[in-house]
């Protein structure tokens, strides 16, 4: 007869509650680079193996070191083209948005079966479209570019560290006023 103690148990948890999370975003070559888009995008990551559709959770981890982000939608949605006027399935050409990004954004592009994940900044100059390739996305055996067959886009706010909310400081200078009062009362003791 087999016996579990609880911290047995208690490891089992934890190693099949390990199994069930989605795994993280699997790292392949060749290496994306910000010089492959145009406006130069300020940081990218990847390529990464699969779909950026199917791993949405773990781009939205890999890209929070960027800001906090939500999924738009995808160029290659039937009849829409979700956020994009369409879907170029070239290895290089133009991305065109609906509507023009004031705000920093994260542009997945996905070409063969890998995807690159492209970080831009529209604050200031909102930027209407993006020229592309998929160069740092997916070669072929040959070295070539895969076409593109979709672009993703995730839209959200930058992480700006540094700088307080106006009541940190309300709250700061309230706390020197308190500490002066109280110097100032020993003092008149």
């Amino acid at each position: 007869m087999l016996k579990f103690s609880l911290k047995s148990v208690a490891i089992a948890a934890l190693a099949l509650a390990g199994a069930s999370a989605s795994a993280a975003l699997t790292p392949t070559s060749p290496a994306c680079n910000t010089a492959d888009v145009d406006p130069n995008s300020f940081a990218c990551l990847g390529s990464f193996d699969g779909n950026d559709k199917n791993q949405q959770v773990d781009v939205l981890a890999a890209i929070s070191g960027w800001g906090s982000f939500s999924y738009i939608g995808s160029s290659d949605t039937v009849l829409t083209f979700g956020p994009f006027a369409s879907n170029p399935e070239v290895t290089e050409g133009t991305l065109t948005f609906d509507s023009a990004i004031d705000g920093p954004f994260v542009l997945a592009l996905k070409a063969g079966n890998q995807f690159s994940l492209y970080f831009y900044d529209g604050s200031g100059d909102a930027i209407s479209s993006i020229d592309f390739s998929t160069e740092g996305t997916n070669l072929n055996n040959q070295g070539i570019p895969n076409a593109l067959s979709h672009a993703s886009l995730y839209a959200g706010s930058p992480i700006v560290p540094g700088i307080p909310e106006p009541e940190t400081y309300a709250l700061m200078l309230a706390g020197l006023g308190i500490v002066g009062f109280m110097a100032r009362r020993r003092r008149a003791d």
